[in-house]
C-alpha cells in the first residue's frame, strides 16, 4: 500500500515496522514503538426541551469509560448563579431551580470527570440551550 493504515483495536504499546520496497526489488524497513491510548467518550446535548411533551425532557451528560467516584456537573444561568450541581452520573437536570421551571434560554455547563481507563482529569465547560 502506498499509504497504509492500521487500526488498533486494543490501548498498550505496539513495535510497528514499515516495510517498503521499490521497483528495482530494493527493501527498506524503519520501526517504531507506540503507545495508543484509550480516551473516554462521552456525548454533551447542546439543547433540551423540558416542556411537558415526554420528548428531551432531561438534559443528562452521557459517557463511557468515567469514573463515576470523581463525577461533579453543574449548570448555571448567564449571571453566573448555580442552578444545579450533581455528583451522580445518572441524575440529570429538569430544567428546574428550587422547583420553579427557568426560562428559555443559554445557560453554561461545568463537568468535572475521570477517566477510568487512564486516569485522566477532564474539565469541560459548555453551553446548554433550553427550548420550551
Amino acid at each position: 500500500e502506498v499509504e497504509p493504515i492500521h487500526k488498533y483495536l486494543e490501548p498498550r504499546s505496539y513495535h510497528v515496522v514499515l516495510y517498503a520496497k521499490d521497483e528495482y526489488n530494493c527493501i527498506d524497513t524503519i520501526g517504531a514503538d507506540i503507545i495508543i491510548k484509550d480516551i473516554s467518550t462521552f456525548y454533551l446535548p447542546n439543547a433540551f426541551t423540558p416542556n411537558n411533551d415526554d420528548l428531551n425532557e432531561v438534559f443528562n451528560f452521557v459517557g463511557a469509560e468515567i469514573n463515576p467516584i470523581n463525577f461533579e456537573m453543574r449548570i448555571f444561568d448567564r449571571y453566573g448563579k448555580q442552578l444545579f450541581y450533581t455528583t451522580d452520573i445518572n441524575q440529570g437536570w429538569d430544567g428546574t431551580y428550587k422547583g420553579e421551571t427557568v426560562p428559555e434560554g443559554v445557560y453554561t455547563i461545568a463537568i468535572n470527570f475521570v477517566s477510568s481507563i487512564t486516569g485522566e482529569k477532564h474539565f469541560i465547560i459548555d453551553n446548554l440551550i433550553i427550548i420550551k
